[in-house]
């Protein structure tokens, strides 16, 4: 039970790290590009579709991409082709290969390039998300998903919360006050020393903390910002791994 709980946590988390982005898949098998997109493109926010080297490189020039998935077997040139051409233009971009082959000299070939990772056709659908999710959070360097109770999931690079599979948005000081907590945590950070980093250049009193506490809990639920009795605020994360 536990186990399926950690699963759907770290679905949820994946899916929630795809949602404003954008991605270049490359399949020159029209069945597959078809059934393949129509899932990307519950994931995505762009789905951008190509059957060969040529036409991926024209998007690529012309689109911001966040992620590319691509065969590794194109009809105008190989996949590995078009990964050194891309990477002779950007070498931060995640990419993901689609192959049905498991020979050691491609696998050597791919990480020389630089790629993020490789997937065996036919595959299921949650080890494509897996796979993506990784090779994307490796490429952000530091890319942060939070957990919390109650299927609560904040990304800390872009400062967006999910609950239960929904967007939630937060004003800026609630922003910056579950930012503090998220980064002291497990410590419970004192009402002064919240008020300080909230409100460096005014003189507030108690009840704008508590007022701004109330808010966040009315939005995410009283369990998320915990308070401690004569010490301050900490935030109840838990762990999906």
């Amino acid at each position: 039970m536990a186990q399926n709980k950690n699963k759907d946590c770290e679905m949820d988390a994946n899916l929630f790290l795809f949602k404003q982005k954008s991605i270049l898949y490359i399949e020159d098998d029209k069945t597959t590009r078809d059934q393949t997109a129509s899932v990307l493109k519950l994931m995505f926010k762009n789905v951008f579709e190509a059957n060969s080297a040529k036409e991926a490189l024209k998007i690529f020039d012309r689109e911001n991409v966040d992620l590319i998935l691509a065969d590794i077997g194109l009809p105008d040139t190989d996949g590995l082709s078009l990964v050194k051409t891309i990477r002779a233009e950007s070498y931060r971009i995640p990419i993901v290969m689609l192959t049905c082959m498991s020979a050691s000299d491609y696998l050597f070939q791919a990480a020389n390039l630089a790629v993020d990772g490789y997937i065996v056709k036919p595959f299921e659908l949650g080890h494509l998300i897996k796979s993506l999710a990784k090779a994307f959070m490796r490429s952000e360097n530091g890319h942060q998903i939070v957990y919390f109770c109650n299927q609560t999931i904040y990304n800390a690079t872009t400062q967006e919360m999910s609950v239960k599979g929904v967007t939630v948005s937060l004003g800026k000081k609630e922003r910056e006050l579950l930012s503090i907590l998220v980064r002291a945590h497990p410590k419970t950070v004192s009402p002064d020393e919240l008020s300080a980093q909230l409100w460096p250049m005014e003189s507030v009193g108690d009840s704008a903390l508590k007022n701004l506490v109330m808010r966040m809990r009315k939005k995410l639920g009283d369990e998320l910002i915990q308070s401690v009795k004569s010490a301050g605020y900490r935030v109840n994360m838990v762990s999906c791994n």
